[in-house]
């Protein structure tokens, strides 16, 4: 399965905000299935620039 171009610029923007790679990725398969909670969190990653705990914790909300 192909990621789309949004899973692609979450990839992208969580290990730009210090993620490593694993995490990247589990999180983008966490929300694999909904574009627009995908899409949600790449606005919200790139509006408030947060640390890892920060990130985490958006996830818990949303999920």
């Amino acid at each position: 399965m192909e990621l789309t171009k949004f899973q692609k610029g979450l990839g992208y923007m969580l290990v730009k905000q210090g993620l490593d790679l694993d995490k990247a990725a589990m999180i983008v398969s966490i929300f694999m299935k909904d574009e627009q909670l995908t899409c949600e969190m790449l606005v919200w990653l790139y509006d408030t620039n947060p640390n890892e705990e920060q990130i985490m914790h958006w996830i818990v909300e949303h999920t």
